[in-house]
C-alpha cells in the first residue's frame, strides 16, 4: 500500500496544482466565493502553504482582483467615501511605518498591504444582509466544528497535543490550531457574537444549532483561560445589553440573571484547582498568581505595569513612531527603566510605538468607527436591538477589550469582520422583520 501511494504522489501533485488554479480562476469570476472559502480554511489557515507562500494569501489575492474588476466593470458604480478613505489611510499608515523601519519586516509590510485591500473588497462585495449572515454564519460554524474537531483529535491522536495546547511553565492552556490562546480566545468571542444573533432571531434551522455553537465556543473560550478574552465578552455583552440597548425591565431582568449565570461560571472558574486530572492549569486557582514573563516582577499585574512604562516611555522618546523595525522589542527595551523586552500587549500602544502618535491615533480611531456607528443608530432607536449590528456590536466590544491586554488587531478575519459590521450598521437589517426595541 505504501509503494501504491509513492507512485501515487507524482500524479497527485500536478492534479493538485490545476485544481488550486482552476479554484483562482473561479474566485476571480466569483469573488464571494473566495471569501466562503477563506471561512471554511479558517481552522487550518496556518498551516496550509506552497512553499513560502500560504494558501490563503493566494485565495486573498485572486478574490480582490476578482471584486475589484466586477465592481469597476459595473455600470455606473461608484466607491463610497469612508471605504476609500478607509483604503487611503490605512494604505499610507503602513507605507509610513515600512518608510520609517528602514524597509524592514517585509514579510509583515505585504501581509498588512493584503489585509486592507480584502477589507476593501468586503466593503465591495457584501452590499446586502443575507449575504453578510452566509459569511457569518460559516465563519462561526468553522470555529465551533474545529473546536469539537480538536477534542476528537486530542483524544484519537495523543501526540496533538503539544500543537493544540501550549505548554509552558506555568501550565497547559488550549490554543486550537491558531499560534496563542489569546487569538484562539478571541475567535471565540467573534464566534459567540454571531451565533447570539441566529439564538436571539430564531432564524429557522439555524436557532437551536446556533445554541449549541454557543456552548461550544463558550466552553472553547474558557479552556483557553485566557482572562482578558472572558473579561471582555462579560463586560462588551453587559453593556451593550444594559445601557447602549436600553432594555425594558423584564429584559433586565432577564440579562442581570444571565449575567449572574456568567458570573458565577466564571468564579467557578478562577476557582478551579491548579490541575485537573494530573495536569497542571496555567491562569486558575493557584497559577493565576504566576509571572507572565520572567522579568524579577512577583505578579502578573505588576509584569504589565513595567511592560506598559516601557511603552510609554518608549512613545515619549519616539513620538512619530519606530516603524516596522525587525525587532522592536530590542527598542523597547532601550527605553526601558527594567530592561523590558517586549511590545506593550495593547493594541492601541503597539500602534502608537509603531505608527506614532498622530498615524496611529488617526489609525485607532478607525477601528471604534462601526461601534460608534451601532450606538449611535440604537440610542436614536433606528436601528433595532436584535439586528445583526446590534449583536455584533458584542463580538467589537468584547475583541477590542480583550486587546486592550493583547494587540491582536492584525488577524485578517477580525479586519473582515470589522466590515461587514460597517455594513449591517449601514443598512439596518432586522432578521425575519423584527422591529422590537
Amino acid at each position: 500500500m505504501e509503494s501504491s501511494l509513492v507512485q501515487a504522489i507524482p500524479i497527485l501533485l500536478p492534479a493538485s496544482i490545476i485544481a488550486g488554479l482552476a479554484l483562482v480562476l473561479y474566485i476571480v469570476k466569483r469573488p464571494q466565493i473566495g471569501f466562503l472559502v477563506l471561512a471554511l480554511l479558517l481552522p487550518v489557515s496556518n498551516y496550509l502553504s506552497f512553499g513560502p507562500v500560504k494558501i490563503v494569501y493566494v485565495i486573498g489575492v485572486a478574490l480582490v482582483v476578482g471584486a475589484l474588476y466586477k465592481h469597476v466593470r459595473t455600470r455606473g458604480a461608484s466607491f463610497r467615501k469612508f471605504d476609500l478613505m478607509y483604503a487611503f489611510i490605512y494604505c499610507t499608515g503602513v507605507t509610513y511605518a515600512w518608510i520609517l523601519g528602514e524597509f524592514g519586516n517585509s514579510q509583515m509590510t505585504i501581509g498588512l498591504f493584503g489585509s486592507i485591500f480584502v477589507t476593501f473588497s468586503t466593503f465591495l462585495i457584501y452590499t446586502d444582509t443575507s449575504k453578510l449572515k452566509t459569511w457569518l454564519w460559516l465563519f462561526a460554524v468553522m470555529i465551533a466544528v474545529s473546536n469539537i474537531l480538536l477534542t476528537v483529535l486530542i483524544v484519537v491522536y495523543p501526540p496533538s497535543r503539544s500543537v493544540i495546547f501550549e505548554v509552558t511553565a506555568e501550565g497547559v492552556r488550549l490554543r486550537g490550531m491558531f499560534e496563542n490562546p489569546n487569538m484562539f480566545g478571541g475567535a471565540q468571542i467573534l464566534a459567540i457574537s454571531i451565533f447570539s444573533f441566529f439564538v436571539a432571531n430564531r432564524e429557522r434551522g439555524k436557532s437551536v444549532l446556533g445554541a449549541i455553537g454557543l456552548i461550544i465556543t463558550f466552553l472553547a473560550l474558557l479552556a483557553t483561560q485566557s482572562r482578558s478574552a472572558i473579561l471582555g465578552l462579560v463586560i462588551g455583552a453587559t453593556l451593550v445589553s444594559l445601557f447602549i440597548l436600553r432594555v425594558s425591565r423584564r429584559r433586565l431582568v432577564t440579562s442581570m440573571s444571565a449575567a449572574l449565570v456568567v458570573v458565577v461560571m466564571v468564579a467557578a472558574y478562577v476557582n478551579l484547582p491548579k490541575s485537573v486530572a494530573g495536569v497542571k492549569l496555567s491562569r486558575v486557582g493557584e497559577a493565576s498568581e504566576t509571572s507572565v514573563y520572567d522579568v524579577g516582577i512577583e505578579s502578573a499585574i505588576q509584569s504589565r505595569f513595567y511592560i506598559y512604562d516601557a511603552a510609554f516611555n518608549t512613545i515619549a522618546a519616539r513620538p512619530f513612531g519606530i516603524g516596522y523595525v525587525d525587532k522592536p522589542g530590542q527598542v523597547v527595551a532601550m527605553h526601558s527603566n527594567e530592561g523590558v523586552e517586549k511590545m506593550p500587549h495593547n493594541f492601541i500602544l503597539a500602534y502608537f510605538i509603531r505608527y506614532g502618535l498622530l498615524v496611529g491615533g488617526v489609525m485607532v480611531v478607525f477601528w471604534l468607527v462601526p461601534m460608534v456607528l451601532i450606538v449611535k443608530k440604537l440610542w436614536g432607536r433606528t436601528l433595532p436591538v436584535r439586528s445583526l449590528a446590534s449583536l455584533m456590536l458584542v463580538g467589537l466590544t468584547g475583541y477590542l477589550i480583550h486587546n486592550l491586554f493583547h494587540s491582536m488587531t492584525n488577524w485578517v478575519y477580525f479586519w473582515v469582520f470589522w466590515a461587514m459590521s460597517i455594513r449591517a450598521a449601514q443598512l439596518g437589517d432586522v432578521a425575519r422583520g423584527n422591529t422590537e426595541r
